[in-house]
């Protein structure tokens, strides 16, 4: 008949990669300007990372509700090379340069991302910022036990641009009421 099960992968290293990942995470803080005409809010739905050394990718999936995000990287020197946001069915993307360095076996915070978003428009801009501010940490450990005698590290990422334009990504599949 039909088999059905669940498959969990522990804390075991089933790629064969090198043990020295680092956990990086963050959080995203989304301000639209202006009034929006769609009935959808704006969230960040995920950002590619590119190691530099290796040039290898890795896609950052957001977490929807609260837009926090978190990712094991091998250590070294990275950079944010672009940003996609959804309102509902509407997608745009931004391409920017957002450098950032990881530890090696550490929890690395990469900060709070200030996001403000133009509403929808010809040209549409997105500004950035994160700002170097820490969140209580002990606050934060008290509540998990697992991270009880982590140490965080700061590595928030550094802009090379603080302004630049959102360019909207047709769906997949193609719809008709996206190309009247």
């Amino acid at each position: 008949m039909f088999l059905s099960g669940c498959f969990t992968v522990g804390a075991e290293n089933v790629t064969g990669e090198r043990g020295d990942q680092s956990l990086a995470f963050g959080g995203i803080d989304i301000e639209i300007i202006g009034p929006n005409p769609r009935q959808f809010p704006t969230r960040l739905r995920f950002f590619d990372v590119i190691d530099v050394s290796t040039q290898e990718r890795t896609r950052v999936m957001v977490e929807a509700e609260t837009q926090t995000f978190s990712v094991s990287l091998l250590p070294g020197h990275y950079e944010v090379i672009r940003l996609q946001f959804n309102e509902g069915p509407f997608r745009a993307e931004v391409s920017v340069t957002m450098r950032f360095h990881i530890p090696a076996n550490q929890l690395t915070y990469l900060g709070t991302w200030q996001l403000k978003v133009d509403t929808p428009r010809t040209q549409r801009m997105v500004r950035m910022e994160i700002p170097e501010k820490n969140p209580n940490w002990g606050a934060v450990f008290e509540a998990d036990p697992i991270l009880k005698g982590k140490f965080v590290v700061n590595s928030f990422p550094q802009l090379s641009t603080h302004k630049t334009r959102l360019f909207v990504v047709s769906p997949i599949p193609k719809v008709p009421y996206f190309y009247r």
